[in-house]
Order: structure tokens, then C-alpha cells, then sequence
């Protein structure tokens, strides 16, 4: 079938969109349901930009109800400056399977390809590749302190970048992403401020950098949990202890811990 036949899902003809046939189902299931019902949040395509999709519905916050993006198949283009998102309860969430691509093709960048500085905003599923030699993939910034206010980045895929993951924020949630290429050869996560976050399952296929995960002396409260590390890679966890209020814990990672 090519990419200009139709398909029919509840009586509603959908475009063939390529790739692997379980994402297409659950895509054009997407669609139908988005269209009939308008519950499921805004239909993303890759001709509408990041900064286009998150001014659609309302203003955000925590009266609000989140906005979420679902994202499809098909590549966003971001620029040198990459892209900052200002707004509380923003959710990207991937259905591409591995087929939804951020990508920045710029050597010579300006910031983070994407900066998320909202409360309880999350990003799920995504790919990313980014040719900077100076910025992060993905920036966390200014995010509340509260537990049930936690911004996460899920289940994404670093396949290019400088650095993955930078967070300066409270109560950050860095769950199950993988790491597979990136040039700079410090760290890969780091975080420099905010109390209460969890980095776990990160999976670093990458051979170069010193250090997989770094947290800065500000970082009190948090967890880092079942991260692996690939051939001489380190995890550094700020002060681990197993007891106190304001000092972190590591369990279960793969790679040597250095506590400072």
C-alpha cells in the first residue's frame, strides 16, 4: 500500500502514514477519536510548529487542565535557538513508535533544543537528535517544589546530541530514556538545582563522556535508581546516604558511584 492510499477506521477514511503497523492503527485510531470527540487532546502535525501547537487551547496552570500534544509520525525542524516552552501543564506524548523525531541540525546553537519551564509538564516517546556542540537536547527550568507538581521526561530516545538532559528544576521525574551518542565528554544528565527528583532506568549506550549522571551540590531529596552505564562510564550521586532529610540515595545502578 503507499503512502497516498486510504484506510477506513470507524467509517472514517485516514491517510496510510508509513512505518510500523501497529503505530499506524493506533494513530488512525487517534485521529478518528480526536475528530468525534475532541477529548484526547490536539492531533500534532510536523507542518505546525512546537511554539503553533502549545498556543492552541488555553493559557495552562493548575485550574486548567493539561494540553496534550500527541505527536504522530513525522521529523520537527528546530532552529539554533531552539525552543522555550513558558506554559504550566504542557504534555508532548509520541505515538511514532521511535518515529517521532526533534531534530536540530545546527552546529553552532544558541540554547537547549527544547526548554520546558511550566509546572507539570511532561514529554513522552520522543526521539531526539541535535547537532549542537553547546546546548542540551532537553532543559528543565523553574518547575514547582510540590510532589504532585513532578515534570517528566519518559521513555525518550537521545540519539544525537551534546548533552541529553539538563534540570534546574524541583521534583523532576527522568525515567526510562536512552542514551545512545553524545559528544560532550563530561556528562550526559546533569542537574544543578531543585530538590525531590528521580532519575531512574536510564540506559547510556554511549562510550563517551565521564560521567552519566552528575548532580550538582544544590541537589538535596533525590533518588537515582537502576541507571546503567556503558564501559567506563561513572554515576555521580551527590552525598549518598541511606538516612537523612536533606541528602539523596542511589540503589541498584550499573556502573561505578561516586559519592561526594
Amino acid at each position: 500500500m503507499s503512502r497516498k492510499a486510504e484506510a477506513r477506521v470507524g467509517g472514517v477514511s485516514v491517510p496510510y502514514l508509513g512505518g510500523d503497523l501497529v503505530n499506524q492503527r493506533i494513530q488512525r485510531t487517534l485521529e478518528v477519536m480526536a475528530a468525534r470527540l475532541g477529548l484526547l487532546g490536539v492531533l500534532a502535525d510536523p507542518r505546525m510548529s512546537i511554539p503553533e501547537l502549545v498556543s492552541l487551547q488555553g493559557v495552562g496552570g493548575s485550574d486548567y487542565k493539561p494540553l496534550r500534544i500527541l505527536l504522530p509520525e513525522g521529523t520537527w525542524s528546530f532552529d539554533a535557538a531552539g525552543v522555550t516552552v513558558a506554559r504550566d501543564k504542557i504534555q508532548f506524548e509520541a505515538v511514532g513508535g521511535g518515529y517521532t523525531v526533534f531534530q536540530r541540525t545546527a552546529v553552532t546553537t544558541t540554547g537547549p533544543l527544547l526548554t520546558l519551564a511550566g509546572e507539570d509538564c511532561r514529554i513522552v516517546g520522543v526521539r531526539f537528535e541535535d547537532a549542537s556542540t553547546t546546548d542540551y537536547a532537553l532543559s528543565f527550568a523553574d518547575f514547582g517544589t510540590s510532589r504532585t507538581k513532578q515534570c517528566k521526561v519518559v521513555g525518550c530516545w537521545f540519539q544525537d546530541c551534546w548533552r541529553a538532559i539538563h534540570s534546574a528544576s524541583a521534583a523532576a521525574r527522568i525515567v526510562d530514556n536512552v542514551i545512545f551518542a553524545q559528544r560532550d565528554t563530561t556528562y550526559q544528565i546533569r542537574l544543578t538545582a531543585g530538590l525531590l527528583s528521580v532519575v531512574q532506568g536510564t540506559v547510556s549506550l554511549s562510550s563517551t563522556g565521564l560521567t552519566v549522571i552528575y548532580a550538582d551540590d544544590a541537589v538535596t531529596k533525590s533518588t537515582f535508581l537502576g541507571n546503567t552505564c556503558h564501559g567506563n562510564l561513572v554515576t555521580f550521586v551527590l552525598d549518598y546516604k541511606t538516612t537523612g532529610a536533606t541528602l539523596n540515595v542511589q540503589a541498584a545502578n550499573v556502573g561505578t558511584v561516586n559519592a561526594r
